[in-house]
């Protein structure tokens, strides 16, 4: 997950230092398309919630009883 103060360091060597896309994200350890969302969108935090959440699969054990 993308923290404010790592766009923040993004956005200022973007900006302020004028590197690449993608030697900031070599430094960062983020992916370029990362770098890039953050750089050309104006939003100050990255944050994702699931929709649904997905049961989880059990297969075989669902159905074997407590001992």
């Amino acid at each position: 997950m993308v923290t404010v103060e790592t766009i923040g360091r993004v956005r200022h060597a973007f900006y302020v230092k004028g590197r690449s896309i993608k030697r900031i994200a070599r430094e960062l350890r983020l992916s370029r398309n990362t770098v890039r969302s953050i750089v050309r969108g104006g939003e100050t935090e990255c944050s994702y919630s699931r929709q649904t959440q997905p049961l989880p699969e059990l297969g075989g054990f669902a159905a074997a009883p407590a001992a």
